[in-house]
């Protein structure tokens, strides 16, 4: 009895269910080419229609066929979807090419080629860590505060935050925060001074000053950036706006928190804030303000999507606008992970609503802002 090569038959041996449906689909689009055009009726029931071959201009049926069959068995590569970039490996970017630029300017400074050879042997450890962090704030706190051209162009930052958030971020002790600002303090990649302000008719320590290079260079301070009101500490204390507060939330007898990059960041640009919980908490989410966007990176779980549920349905009431309450979700989501910077979209809403009297559509304009001034990452 002679063995059934019927191409049903062949077809039917096939194991791979997916090459299967493939090699019955190029069965019927090539027996479909070969016949002359008819009335065609619908297919058995669970079954589908063949796929056609191709119809460009000036292919014929059996090139259609061709290409019909690599589209179903051949797997294309695909561009994978944009990545937003990583800040621990923008940070280990900005370290080594700032280590290879200085010593590149002053190749007799011992201190820096001990630096630049524990940043080739061991990546980013000891100091080189502290350098890390603090080469991250300083470029996205002169994004924030002076556009996105600022950290390419500045060859210095200079902005003031407690040593105490510092070393809590790092999880080390002070003492080891001290000893590697020495370190990079001897290299010339680093400076900070203790700033002070008055408080209760004394003069105290408000934080730290940080001058961060950028750049190969000297790096400066002025007497009247030293002189400058950096922070109001009576004010911040009377509030509850301290570092302690904010490393230990529950008081002294609590577990000490680690502050998260973004509150560090937003902490530099003046902003004392600090995560809410309990009734504080509850109190905002009854009574949000667009303001309070810059807490969505700094909370976490239910917390922050409360408040950004809350914070969607402040902004449709500003606006008026319910129909795109998932437009404006989906940018305070952005700004919660960090892919738009809070500062940024805070200024374009408040825009938006300055001129909600010239324009039907305030939400329309703020999009069109948002398309049109190239939005920041955060971090």
């Amino acid at each position: 009895m002679s063995e059934d090569l019927t191409p049903e038959s062949v077809i039917s041996r096939l194991k791979d269910p997916t090459l299967a449906e493939a090699a019955r689909r190029l069965l019927a689009a090539f027996r479909a080419a070969r016949e002359p055009a008819q009335q065609s009726n619908p297919p058995p029931k669970g079954e589908s229609f063949p796929l056609p071959p191709s119809r460009e201009e000036n292919v014929g049926g059996l090139e259609g066929l061709k290409r019909h069959v690599e589209l179903l068995t051949v797997a294309r590569p695909q561009e994978p979807p944009p990545l937003r970039r990583d800040p621990l490996l923008l940070a280990r970017e900005a370290v080594g090419r700032l280590l290879e630029e200085a010593l590149a300017e002053d190749p007799e400074n011992r201190p820096l080629r001990e630096l630049h050879g524990l940043f080739r042997e061991r990546g980013l450890l000891g100091p080189l860590r502290l350098l890390a962090l603090l080469q991250l704030l300083a470029r996205l706190y002169l994004r924030e505060r002076h556009g996105p051209e600022a950290p390419r162009k500045a060859a210095q930052a200079l902005f003031h935050l407690p040593l105490d958030l510092v070393a809590a971020h790092l999880e080390v002790h002070r003492v080891t925060v001290w000893r590697w600002y020495r370190e990079l303090e001897e290299a010339g990649l680093l400076r900070a001074w203790t700033h002070r302000g008055p408080l209760g008719g004394l003069t105290r320590a408000t934080g730290t000053l940080w001058a961060v290079r950028l750049r190969p260079g000297r790096v400066r301070l002025y007497p009247e950036e030293l002189c400058h009101p950096w922070r109001d500490l009576e004010r911040d204390r009377a509030e509850g706006r301290t570092a302690y507060r904010a490393l230990y939330p529950e008081g002294k007898e609590g577990e000490r928190r680690r502050p998260p990059f973004s509150l560090l960041l937003r902490w530099a640009l003046g902003e004392r804030i600090l995560p809410p919980e309990g009734e504080a908490l509850l109190a905002l989410l009854r009574s949000p303000r667009l303001e309070d966007l810059h807490l969505l990176p700094v909370l976490r779980g239910g917390a922050r999507t409360a408040l950004l549920e809350a914070l969607a349905d402040r902004a449709v009431a500003l606006f008026g606008d319910p129909h795109s309450r998932r437009f404006y979700a989906g940018l305070l989501w952005k700004a919660a992970k960090g892919e738009l910077a809070p500062a940024f979209l805070l200024g374009a809403m408040r825009r938006a609503l300055e001129d909600r009297s010239r324009v039907n559509r305030p939400g329309a304009l703020l999009a069109s802002l948002l398309r049109g001034s190239s939005p920041p990452a955060a971090a």
